[in-house]
């Protein structure tokens, strides 16, 4: 069985379950999460949470081995999108729906990268700041010696227009 067999037999088995876990999920395994989490941290049975996550909403994240097949499922979903934008963007201007740092966040929840790997929105725009000054910098280089090209191709004229005036 091949690689591309395999992936067509786990997507339709997704097809089959994931609505069914989905539902689950939400009509039953969240409430009791949050039911036991509401009763656990009432009896102090966590340690202080610092200040900064006070009063914050619990997200509740699923790692089993089909909630990762599930949101593989929406990775797969989003690639293809992204290809049918890649293809009309050819004839019109769909890209300029795309929130690209929004698509990149989501690329990094659905793939599950570590927090480790990923840069802050400080440092991102920092670096974006460098970039562009660096190619404006290149830009005013470039202006500075197409100029400079234009002054050493005109001088020629000018001194025979010069020479010419003399006469």
């Amino acid at each position: 069985m091949t690689a591309t067999e395999v992936q067509t037999r786990q997507d339709e088995k997704l097809k089959i379950l994931g609505p069914v876990m989905g539902r689950l999920q939400s009509e039953m395994l969240n409430p009791l999460i949050v039911r036991v989490f509401q009763i656990m941290l009432r009896g102090n049975h966590f340690i202080q949470a610092p200040p900064i996550l006070a009063n914050q909403e619990i997200e509740i994240e699923y790692v089993s081995p089909m909630a990762l097949a599930m949101k593989s499922q929406q990775l797969s979903g989003i690639m293809r999108g992204m290809e049918i934008f890649g293809s009309l963007s050819q004839t019109m201007p769909v890209t300029d729906y795309i929130d690209e740092n929004g698509l990149v966040k989501e690329l990094i929840d659905i793939l599950g990268l570590s927090a480790k790997m990923i840069k802050s929105d400080d440092e991102v725009q920092e670096i974006r700041a460098n970039r562009q000054e660096q190619q404006m910098q290149q830009a005013q280089m470039q202006q500075a010696l197409d100029e400079s090209q234009v002054a050493k191709n005109a001088a020629p004229a000018v001194k025979a227009i010069n020479e010419t005036n003399k006469r």
